[in-house]
């Protein structure tokens, strides 16, 4: 497993200036994260170093007209420094919240990033992830506030949806990542049970409906999978058994199995903390081949390996 982590994070290395973009899923945010976390698991510093030069690039390029996407935008910024914070990896100055902007942004205004996504091409509730990143770094500065807006605007976008038929069909990766949040609100303690019960109602039943017209990717199908086996038996509503057959149905392919599906699309594991177990001589041989391929491939090749990289060290 050394072996592997050392050589991921050295064509990491080799092959950063081809990393433009600030993103989580494909650009320098994502790479300062590994290099954080593989510095603090191999002791070496000179990745350390590595990662601040990156981290400083990142607070730079920030601006407020930025995506609120968690994929590309400011709640993966976000989100990965709510992470190195919460790992204490990085140091905050006491005097100043290095996130205060990012909260301004996600989380007093929760409609209008909420808004912004519903058209984007991968739509997430990004609002709600990245206050569970928060939560997870330091829920004495998380505002009650926020939690309750990201639960009623969440309400007033699905209530619209069914009663009055704005917005469109909301696309299956919005919906999961709704249920994800407040699943883990419910977990956390900070909201009842009882009073998310009308909006997961809700998102499963316009769940059914994405899935019923095709309006997912595969990738949707296998993370929504995966969130339904844990869901509470209080939660299982009229359609929820329909909905639960038809997405074991569509989770049966071979391609969800194969390496290069795992591969593409781990950062999804990383978010949802849903990390999988690879066999180690599977993982060996398949690294090898991309970290090969890296000169051919540069533009992506940094994030992918850096998912990678995250979730083996979650593993250990």
């Amino acid at each position: 497993m050394d072996k592997i982590l050392r050589q991921i994070a050295n064509t990491i290395v080799a092959n950063l200036k081809n990393t433009e973009p600030i993103g989580l899923f494909n650009g320098k945010i994502g790479i300062v994260l590994f290099l954080y976390k593989y510095a603090h698991y191999s002791g070496s510093t000179v990745y350390e170093e590595i990662a601040s030069e990156l981290i400083n690039d990142v607070f730079n390029l920030v601006r407020s007209d930025m995506s609120p996407s968690i994929i590309d935008g400011v709640g993966g910024i976000g989100y990965g420094l709510s992470m190195l914070l919460g790992e204490h990896l990085v140091e905050s100055d006491p005097e100043e919240n290095v996130l205060d902007d990012i909260d301004k942004m996600l989380l007093c205004d929760v409609r209008s990033s909420l808004m912004k996504e519903l058209h984007n091409p991968y739509p997430l509730y990004s609002s709600g992830l990245y206050l569970l990143s928060r939560l997870y770094y330091d829920e004495a500065t998380v505002d009650q506030v926020w939690i309750t807006n990201v639960i009623v605007q969440a309400n007033h976008v699905l209530s619209d949806c069914i009663k009055q038929k704005k917005y469109g069909m909301l696309k299956l990766s919005h919906l999961g990542s709704m249920l994800y949040v407040l699943f883990e609100l419910s977990k956390m303690k900070k909201v009842e049970v009882e009073t998310l019960e009308s909006l997961i109602k809700d998102i499963l039943y316009l769940s059914h409906q994405a899935v019923l017209q095709g309006d997912y990717r595969e990738i949707d199908i296998v993370l929504f999978g995966k969130m339904l086996s844990q869901l509470p038996q209080i939660w299982e509503m009229d359609c929820y058994e329909q909905l639960r057959k038809s997405v074991e149905r569509l989770s049966l392919t071979e391609s969800q199995n194969s390496m290069d599906f795992w591969y593409e699309h781990l950062w999804w594991s990383v978010i949802y903390d849903l990390v999988d177990d690879i066999p180690l001589n599977k993982i060996e041989g398949y690294i090898d081949e991309k970290v090969a391929e890296a000169y051919f491939d540069e533009s992506i090749v940094n994030n992918h390996l850096a998912a990678v990289g995250l979730c083996l060290m979650k593993n250990i």
